[in-house]
């Protein structure tokens, strides 16, 4: 199902964790195409850097963040499970880019980068929320990889370049609220015993 808004159920999950419009603290994923998306990703990146805290830290766009010489799918598959939310950018190239070399359709190759960050946020059960830039259409289900399939069922928005901003603002006030991270775990006690002995040692210094 592919809406052009968020559904009113969605529009309240943000109430107790956005101060003042912002999402402080969100760590955010936009998945995008170059040769279909990357003016309008560059202004939704300076858009979203109002909403978190770090822009640097909390919003992973680009695969020239990827270190040299590391796994680019297990790289992008750790970045995707820090992600709170995935943005899937969406303009009217999005679906039908094709590999220079080969000619098929990057959508069908199991190593286009947009296939594996989408269907590993999806597998992870993260937020993915499409984003159609302008008038452009939903992909339906049968032009959609078996492993990017749930993806028709993820309710989205659109960004229109009037009124862009606004888009953006209103797009995070209707988010999901972020999952809060386990606190790192607490050092055990030591049993009786063992305090019993480490008082037993100290005397036995104090007495030399």
């Amino acid at each position: 199902m592919w809406v052009s808004r968020p559904s009113q159920a969605a529009e309240g999950f943000l109430e107790q964790a956005c101060i003042g419009g912002s999402a402080l603290g969100r760590k955010i994923f936009i998945s995008y195409r170059r040769e279909d998306s990357k003016h309008a990703v560059g202004r939704l990146y300076e858009a979203l850097k109002k909403h978190v805290s770090d822009p640097r830290r909390d919003i992973f766009m680009d695969i020239d963040d990827i270190p040299r010489g590391v796994d680019y799918v297990d790289y992008l598959g750790n970045k995707v499970a820090e992600c709170d939310v995935l943005f899937a950018v969406i303009g009217p190239a999005w679906l039908t880019v094709t590999d220079p070399k080969t000619g098929a359709r990057r959508l069908d190759q199991a190593n286009d980068f947009v296939r594996i960050e989408i269907a590993e946020a999806l597998r992870r059960g993260i937020p993915v929320v499409p984003l159609f830039l302008d008038d452009t259409g939903a992909p339906v289900e049968a032009d959609l990889p078996d492993s990017l399939k749930p993806l028709h069922r993820r309710n989205g928005d659109r960004l229109r370049h009037e009124s862009f901003d606004a888009d953006v603002a209103r797009l995070m006030r209707s988010l999901p609220e972020a999952k809060p991270k386990p606190p790192p775990p607490l050092r055990a006690r030591a049993e009786p015993e063992t305090r019993a002995r480490l008082i037993f040692k100290a005397a036995a210094i104090l007495r030399r």
